[in-house]
């Protein structure tokens, strides 16, 4: 069984290698998937490509916590989705960009209310 990734990165496709020390970005076109998936996949991946700010790509963020919460969402249920159109061959854990880190099963993710906290709590350490 060969290990996945699914993680959104600035211009490239969101799937990865996962194994130790391996990290190929991997074309979805490449992977045995249904294309009503590929095209949801690369609709979420389009998404977080949008919020990049190229003259500062750490202050890139979502506009509001929404945004972010519905593309953590999607991009939860794309986990689920494609874990099950991927299966038995390969195995998929999820990075999640909102919670900066890996998850190798649902169980394990917080609730997606915890992003409304997180933000919260920055704009209170933010400077006005």
């Amino acid at each position: 069984m060969r290990l996945l990734r699914l993680m959104p990165d600035y211009g490239c496709w969101p799937i990865w290698s996962g194994g130790a020390g391996d990290c190929d970005n991997i074309d979805p076109e490449d992977l045995p998937i249904a294309d009503g998936s590929r095209d949801r996949l690369q609709r979420w991946v389009d998404a977080f490509d949008a919020i990049l700010d190229p003259g500062d790509p750490a202050a890139s963020d979502f506009a509001t916590a929404g945004d972010e919460v519905a593309h953590e969402r999607e991009g939860r249920e794309l986990w689920r989705i494609l874990e099950a159109e991927l299966a038995p061959d390969f195995r998929l854990h999820y990075h999640s960009v909102a919670f900066g880190r890996l998850y190798t099963h649902p169980d394990q993710l917080p609730p997606l209310e915890e992003i409304l906290r997180r933000r919260a709590a920055r704009r209170r350490e933010d400077p006005p």
